[in-house]
């Protein structure tokens, strides 16, 4: 449940004041909370990932509890292309909003952290994303890939909605929802019509 890089003991050390630090046993003392909170994370983890949780209203109460301690509720409405929807999530769907929105409160701003964690919560269901650099300074444009297995209605009402995003201070941010594999893109931009060639599925 933990991302990169509050599940690490050094992002908690640094937390310390230097007078903390030098402390006799301080240090210590936070190595065992951190391997106690590892050790919970490790379980949680363990533990969403054997729950049949699609086929069973016995832990709907559970994620219910949980998405309100991260701040997302398994009834929600959402603004796509300027009209408002009322979602009921799954406890699928609610799962992922719940791991997306950890991730936001914890992001530091790189792309290599927005992609590993990205990584993390979908790849393992098969979906595929994109992002790259909009036409407009601070402008990114985020693709997901419409041939991802299990897509549903919701799911691209999340994702357009910009639920899925972890967004950064300034940027604004454009939705696409694709078939990635048929994308076709330029193997020189510098070149004209005649002398290019596709590249199809890059």
């Amino acid at each position: 449940m933990l991302p990169f890089p509050i599940n690490t003991l050094d992002y908690y050390l640094k937390k310390l004041t230097l007078f903390m630090r030098n402390s006799f046993g301080m240090e210590e003392h936070i190595e065992v909370f951190f391997n106690i909170l590892s050790d919970i994370d490790s379980v949680t983890d363990d533990v969403l990932q054997s729950l049949d949780i699609d086929n069973s209203y016995l832990y709907d109460d559970v994620l219910n509890k949980i998405a309100q301690i991260v701040g997302v509720s398994r009834n929600l409405s959402v603004v796509v292309e300027g009209i408002t929807k009322q979602l009921t999530l799954t406890n699928s769907e609610l799962l992922r909003l719940i791991k997306t929105k950890i991730i936001q409160n914890n992001y530091n701003g790189t792309r290599s952290q927005f992609l590993s964690n990205y990584s993390n919560i979908f790849s393992n269901i098969g979906w595929v994303f994109d992002i790259y650099d909009g036409a407009n300074p601070g402008v990114v444009v985020s693709i997901l890939d419409e041939s991802n297995p299990g897509l549903t209605q919701n799911d691209r009402d999340l994702f357009l909605s910009g639920n899925y995003t972890v967004k950064s201070l300034g940027i604004s941010y454009v939705y696409q929802i694709i078939n990635i594999g048929r994308a076709g893109v330029w193997d020189d931009p510098n070149k004209g019509w005649n002398n290019s060639v596709w590249q199809v599925g890059s």
